[in-house]
């Protein structure tokens, strides 16, 4: 369970850095 919720913000700081490097 704890795995799972640490995913959720893993991901989004991912597709952050993701939209970061596009830009």
């Amino acid at each position: 369970e704890q795995a799972h919720q640490r995913v959720a913000p893993s991901l989004l700081l991912n597709q952050r850095f993701y939209a970061a490097l596009t830009m």
